[in-house]
C-alpha cells in the first residue's frame, strides 16, 4: 500500500511512501469525485504538474490531515499506479479494507458551497463513494472550500435519505453482513461509474469479495460480482429484482434492477435450507413452490417485503415438465406471496435448477407470463385438490395430461406412486401407453418406485416392453433401478414380452443393456411357467426381426417348450409365418424335429392348417414328405386331404407323397379322408394322380362309402364319374 507524506517538500511537491501491512501507520483517506486535471502516481513521483487543478486539492487535503495531526493520507489518484494492471486489480480487490482501516475519511464535495443542498452533490450519485461512504468507522464532510459540512453520524439522518441506507448501518450500530443482498444492492442503484465494469468492482468491498478485473466484459462483471456473492450468501433476495430494460437470465445485469428492493429484509425460515450451488446447468436451490398453471410456477424467496410482511416471489417456468429445470419469466415484476392464505401443501419445498442464461439479443415477449395452455381438474379454485386427489393423478396418467398432472405433483400433498385398485401406478400407466413428456415427469420425482409391481408383479417395464416402446424402456434402464430379468406372475421378462408381441428394437436394447449390467451372455434361454423361451414366443407370432435378435445373441435354435416339444421352427409352421420358417432353415434349424405330443414335424403342421408357402419352403429343403405321427401314422398328405388344403395336397403329390398310405386308426388313405370330410377339390386332384378309389378301410369302406354316409353328394357323384 502506498500513503502519501502530508508534509510538503522544500519544492512545495508530496513524497509516496511504500508501507506493508505490518508497519501502515496511521492514515486517513479521500473520497472525492474525479474532476478535471487529476494528479497521477507518475506526476506525484516526479514533482511535475504541480500547477494542474487536481494538485491544489491534494495540498489542500494534506492540510487538512496535518492539522489534526496524521502524517500520511491515502487518495486513489495518485496513490496507485494505474499503468500497472496487477496493482490496478490488488488495489481495487483491497480498496474496502484500506478505507475501512483508516483513522477518518474526507469526503471532498467541491460541488457544494455555503448555500448549496447537500443532498444535490455529484458524490451521491458515483459508484465508486458508496463504499467510500459506508467502509471507514469515521467520515467528515467538508465544501468546496473545505469547510466542514459535518460528520457521517451527524447527517445520517439526510445521508440516509439521499441514499436508502438505513441509519443505522451509517451509525454502524447494525452489522452489514445482516443486511439482504437484495437492499445492499439497492444501494447502488442509479449510481454511475466511467466505466461499466466498475459499477460491479465497486462493489467488491460490500460483499467481502474478491474477484479478477476484467475490464472489456462490460455487464458480464455484475453477473460475475453475482456469482461470486452466491458462493458465500445463502441469500435467495439476490434474486428479489426487476427490471424493464434487456434481461434473461435469473441474475441481474445491472444495479439499477434492485431500484425498489430496499424494503427487502432477510426471512429466516424455521427449516435448513440447502445451501445454493452452480454448474453449468444453472443455480440449483431449494425454493417453495405455488403452482400457478401448468408449466408455471411462483418461486417463493427466503426474504421479505418490509411494508407488507410478505414473501418476494419470482415466476418461473418449468423448461421441460419435469419439475426439475426451470427459468425465470415476467422480469418487470416482483409479486408479494402472503402464505397465510395458502395451505402448507401447496407451497412444499422443491430442489429446483434455475437457468442462468446468456444470451446477445432478447427474445420477444419475455416479459410475458406465460398463459395457461391446458385446463386443470374441475375443482374449486386454481386447481384446488380435493380428498379425491390420488384419483386425479391416475386419471391424469391414463389420460394423458401432463398439465393436469403437474399441477398435482408440484403440491406435497400428492403422491406421485399412488397405486389404483390394481396395483397399478401412474409410472405404470404411462409406461404402457409411451407417454414420454409424462414419463420424464414422474421419473424426475424422487418417492416414485422405478420398479413397481401391480398385483400381476408386472412392472413398468414390463408393460413398455410388451407395447414395444423403446424410448420408455430406455429411460427406464437409464434410472439403474428397475430390474430388467424381473417376471411377473406368468413368469414372462420384459424381454419375454417383447419377444412375443416383436418389438425388435426392445429385444436388442434390452438384450445389449443385460449384457452390459452382468458381463456375462444375455439369458435368452429365460423361461415362463410354461418353458417357453422368447425365441419361441417370436417365432410362433413371426417377429422375424426379433428371432434373427435372438438367435445372433446366441438363442438356441433348437430349444423345445418341455410339455409339447415344440421347437421354433414348428411353431413358425404350425402359424403359417413364411420368414421366420425361411431364417430359421437358413440358421440351420432341423426340419426333422417333432413335437412330444402328436411327433408332427414342422411339414406336418404346416400341410395340416393349409400354409402352402410354409411347405413349398420345407418342401425345397428336402424335408421328409412321408413322415407319420405319433398315434395314427398319418402323413402330411392325409392331414391336408383331410382339411381340405388342395393346393398343399397339389405340392405334396408333387414331390413325390403317397396317396395310398393308409394310416393306422382305420386303415384310412388320403382320399378316404378328403371324402368325408367332403372336400371336392382334394378329391379331385386325388383323383387325377390315379388315387385308388377302391381302396377299402379296415371295416372295408371305400371312399364312396364315407362321402356318402357323411352327405356329400357332390363328391360321390365325382368318385361315380370316375368308376364308370
Amino acid at each position: 500500500m502506498r500513503l502519501l507524506s502530508t508534509e510538503e517538500t522544500e519544492c512545495g511537491g508530496f513524497i509516496i511512501h511504500d508501507f506493508f501491512s505490518r508497519e501502515k501507520p496511521e492514515y486517513a483517506v479521500l473520497s472525492h469525485t474525479w474532476e478535471n486535471e487529476e494528479m497521477t502516481f507518475q506526476e506525484i513521483v516526479t514533482g511535475r504538474a504541480v500547477d494542474k487543478q487536481g494538485f491544489r486539492k491534494i495540498k489542500d487535503c494534506c492540510a487538512r490531515a496535518r492539522l489534526e495531526n496524521i502524517q500520511y493520507i491515502w487518495i486513489d489518484t495518485c496513490c496507485i499506479d494505474k499503468t500497472s494492471s496487477a496493482e490496478l486489480s490488488e488495489a481495487i480487490n483491497s480498496m474496502y479494507r484500506w478505507y475501512e482501516e483508516a483513522k477518518i475519511c474526507y469526503v471532498f464535495l467541491f460541488d457544494i458551497g455555503p448555500s448549496s443542498h447537500l443532498d444535490t452533490s455529484r458524490w451521491f450519485t458515483r459508484g465508486w463513494t458508496l463504499q467510500e461512504l459506508l467502509a471507514p468507522p469515521f467520515v467528515k464532510l467538508f465544501d468546496d472550500r473545505w469547510n466542514v459540512l459535518g460528520t457521517k453520524d451527524s447527517l445520517r439522518s439526510l445521508i440516509s435519505k439521499t441514499t436508502n441506507i438505513p441509519v443505522n448501518i451509517l451509525s454502524g450500530e447494525e452489522d452489514l453482513d445482516r443486511i439482504s443482498i437484495a437492499q445492499r444492492l439497492s444501494w447502488a442503484a442509479g449510481r454511475v461509474t466511467t466505466r461499466v465494469e466498475d459499477r460491479a468492482y465497486s462493489l467488491l468491498g460490500i460483499f467481502g469479495i474478491n474477484m479478477p478485473l476484467i475490464y472489456g466484459e462490460g455487464k458480464r462483471s455484475f453477473i460475475r460480482l453475482q456469482e461470486e456473492i452466491l458462493k458465500v450468501y445463502d441469500d435467495t433476495s439476490i434474486f428479489a429484482w426487476k427490471s424493464h430494460e434487456d434481461q434473461d437470465g435469473l441474475l441481474a445485469t445491472s444495479p439499477d434492477a434492485f431500484e425498489h428492493s430496499s424494503n427487502i429484509v432477510l426471512s429466516h425460515s424455521p427449516t435448513p435450507l440447502v445451501p445454493l450451488a452452480q454448474s453449468n446447468k444453472g443455480i440449483h436451490l431449494e425454493l417453495q413452490m405455488i403452482g400457478k398453471s401448468p408449466g408455471l410456477a411462483l418461486g417463493v424467496l427466503n426474504c421479505l417485503d418490509r411494508s407488507t410482511n410478505c414473501r418476494v416471489g419470482i415466476y418461473l417456468k418449468d423448461l421441460y415438465m419435469t419439475l426439475k429445470q426451470f427459468e425465470r419469466v415476467s422480469y418487470t415484476e416482483l409479486p408479494l406471496v402472503d402464505l397465510k392464505k395458502h395451505k402448507r401443501a401447496e407451497y412444499p419445498r422443491r430442489r429446483i435448477c434455475i437457468r442462468q442464461t446468456r444470451r446477445a439479443k432478447a427474445r420477444p415477449n419475455r416479459d410475458r407470463i406465460p398463459e395457461r395452455q391446458q385446463p386443470g381438474p374441475k375443482t374449486e379454485g386454481n386447481y384446488k385438490i380435493n380428498g379425491k386427489s390420488p384419483t386425479l393423478a391416475l386419471y391424469a396418467a391414463k389420460g394423458h395430461d401432463i398439465g393436469t398432472l403437474w399441477m398435482l405433483l408440484i403440491r406435497g400433498d400428492i403422491k406421485a406412486d399412488v397405486e389404483d385398485a390394481h396395483g397399478r401406478t401412474p409410472l405404470s400407466y404411462v409406461s404402457e401407453h409411451g407417454h414420454e413428456a409424462l414419463l420424464r415427469l414422474l421419473l424426475a420425482q424422487s418417492q416414485v418406485n422405478y420398479d413397481s409391481r401391480d398385483k400381476a408383479h408386472r412392472t413398468p417395464l414390463s408393460f413398455a416392453a410388451s407395447a414395444g416402446h423403446e424410448t420408455i424402456v430406455d429411460l427406464l434402464i437409464e434410472t439403474g433401478e428397475v430390474d430388467i430379468e424381473s417376471k411377473d406372475e406368468d413368469e414372462l421378462t420384459a424381454l419375454a414380452w417383447a419377444s412375443r408381441n416383436g418389438h425388435c428394437a426392445v429385444v436388442e436394447l434390452l438384450l445389449m443393456v443385460v449384457e452390459a449390467l452382468v458381463s456375462r451372455e444375455a439369458n435368452v434361454e429365460a423361461r415362463d411357467e410354461y418353458g417357453w423361451t422368447a425365441l419361441l414366443y417370436s417365432a410362433r407370432y413371426g417377429h422375424v426381426s426379433a428371432v434373427q435378435t435372438l438367435l445372433a445373441r446366441g438363442a438356441n435354435i433348437e430349444s423345445m417348450d418341455p410339455d409339447d416339444g415344440w421347437t421354433a421352427l414348428i411353431c413358425a409352421a404350425e402359424n403359417g409365418h413364411e420368414a421366420v420358417v425361411q431364417e430359421l432353415l437358413l440358421q440351420g434349424a432341423n426340419i426333422e424335429s417333432r413335437d412330444n405330443h402328436y411327433g408332427w414335424t414342422a411339414l406336418g403342421w404346416a400341410a395340416g392348417n393349409g400354409h402352402a408357402s410354409v411347405v413349398q419352403q420345407l418342401l425345397a429343403r428336402k424335408a421328409y414328405v412321408e413322415s407319420q405321427d405319433y398315434y395314427y401314422n398319418r402323413t402330411p398328405l392325409s392331414w391336408a386331404a383331410a382339411n381340405g388344403h388342395d393346393i398343399v395336397v397339389r405340392q405334396l403329390l408333387q414331390h413325390g407323397a403317397d396317396s395310398e398310405s393308409k394310416d393306422n386308426h382305420e386303415g384310412r388313405t388320403p382320399l378316404s379322408w378328403a371324402a368325408t370330410n367332403g372336400h371336392e377339390a382334394v378329391v379331385r386332384e386325388l383323383l387325377e394322380r390315379d388315387a385308388n378309389i377302391e381302396s377299402r378301410s379296415q371295416q372295408g369302406h371305400t371312399a364312396m362309402f364315407y362321402a356318402s354316409r357323411n352327405g356329400f353328394p357332390e363328391v360321390v357323384e365325382l368318385l361315380q364319374s370316375v368308376s364308370k
